[in-house]
């Protein structure tokens, strides 16, 4: 795991110290402090299953300046994971469907997915999770809906937004956080559409959401592309970025917004037989795109 500095282009590698299967997502929480997934047990990748681990995550913080060993917390993770941009509160997806399984289609069918919120703080030096209380479970969109947490919705973060996937393809949802464990269908549908839709970062105001989004699929990623959502409850998606008009297998995905709202990194890929694995990182002017001047 590595950190990228904007303006110099250098890289610290924070995470070639000590021993590891690698790690999925990394998040800096409030502190400066690293939040971290990834697996610790479990089958190792092969040729046949080369994302075995990638649904067994486990959940750790490693401490600034990153040069000790990461503190694990005691909590699964399933891919995604968020941190808050103003306090120590964090969420985790809960689940036991694990896509290189052969019995994938059991599992969506029967399998746990939730979404859990907690605060992760400090005694003696060391990392724990406190204040652990379940966001939402699938039945509050569909049984069969897979959830992964997304970003808390700035600037209050009194609202949860996260992708349900299997659910009429992929959809931008929000959940209220008020301290309820809701499974009564309560959960806000943003981008109601049959197209495959999944929700990546969110702008600090929280006016809008950036959505990988693919016009020729309703089940599973194909050539996507990066398009803003507004979080009115409108629908009313803007492209941003065509990589996938070209041919070659380019695409545009894992887009977020920096802290002052003024530009989107984003992840340029090419087809392969990973999901998810990028070949750089291009940073998207906002500012300029909206004076028409990109």
């Amino acid at each position: 795991m590595a950190i990228l500095d904007v303006e110099t282009g250098r890289q610290r590698v924070v995470t070639d110290h000590f021993e590891n299967r690698g790690y999925a997502r990394a998040h800096f929480l409030e502190n400066g402090d690293l939040l971290l997934c990834g697996p610790t047990s479990g089958p190792e990748p092969t040729p046949e299953r080369p994302e075995a681990g990638r649904f067994t995550g486990v959940i750790s913080v490693l401490r600034e300046p990153f040069k000790g060993r990461p503190q694990q917390l005691g909590v699964s993770c399933w891919e995604g994971i968020t941190t808050s941009a103003t306090s120590m509160r964090v969420a985790w997806n809960r689940s036991d469907i694990d896509y290189t399984d052969a019995d994938i289609a059991d599992r969506v069918i029967n399998g746990v997915s939730e979404i859990w919120t907690g605060v992760v703080r400090y005694r003696d030096g060391r990392a724990y999770m406190s204040d652990v209380e379940r966001a939402v479970e699938r039945n509050a969109v569909s049984p069969i809906a897979v959830l992964e947490t997304q970003s808390f919705r700035g600037p209050d973060e009194d609202e949860l937004i996260f992708t349900a996937y299997a659910h009429h393809g992929g959809e931008v949802m929000g959940v209220a956080l008020n301290g309820k464990e809701i499974a009564d269908g309560s959960a806000t549908n943003y981008s109601n559409s049959s197209l495959y839709e999944e929700v990546e970062g969110v702008a600090p105001d929280g006016s809008y959401a950036l959505v990988e989004r693919d016009l020729e699929s309703t089940e599973r990623p194909g050539p996507l592309d990066i398009w803003r959502l507004p979080l009115d409850g409108s629908g009313a998606f803007e492209r941003l970025t065509y990589f996938n008009r070209y041919r070659g297998g380019y695409y545009a995905s894992n887009p977020t917004v920096s802290p002052d709202g003024k530009t989107i990194a984003f992840q340029l890929s090419f087809d392969g037989p990973v999901e998810g694995e990028g070949q750089g990182i291009l940073l998207f002017d906002i500012e300029a795109f909206e004076a028409g001047t990109e």
